[in-house]
């Protein structure tokens, strides 16, 4: 699975969600992506602060929310994070690489 890295204040952050955990984690976190259309500020800084999660386990939600903070002061994309952590977070719903190597049975009872 990828990571991105960003740069804030000279020093390397990573994001993503590699495993299926993680993504998990992010839920158990408070990420609802339901909640995108009606809440999209909330949602996009609960990506960033569960995308930060894998990778820096010890990352407190006040620590992202003061570093996302500053990432956007220094020119930082929003929209770039968010569509990479949303297609990493969506591929858990999917086969990898569009490939299925077993298919279900359905059969009427």
């Amino acid at each position: 699975m990828e990571t991105m890295v960003i740069e804030i204040e000279e020093k390397e952050y990573k994001l993503g969600y590699p495993t299926r955990k993680d993504a998990v984690n992010a839920e158990k976190h408070g990420l609802r992506f339901l909640q995108l259309e009606n809440c999209p500020l909330s949602v996009t800084d609960q990506l960033f602060y569960t995308g930060l999660l894998a990778n820096h386990p010890s990352m407190t939600e006040d620590e992202a929310g003061r570093l996302f903070e500053k990432y956007l002061k220094e020119g930082g994309e929003v929209g770039e994070i968010n569509d990479f952590l949303v297609k990493q977070y969506m591929a858990f719903q999917q086969s990898p690489n569009g490939k299925k190597k077993k298919k279900a049975k359905i059969i009427k009872m």
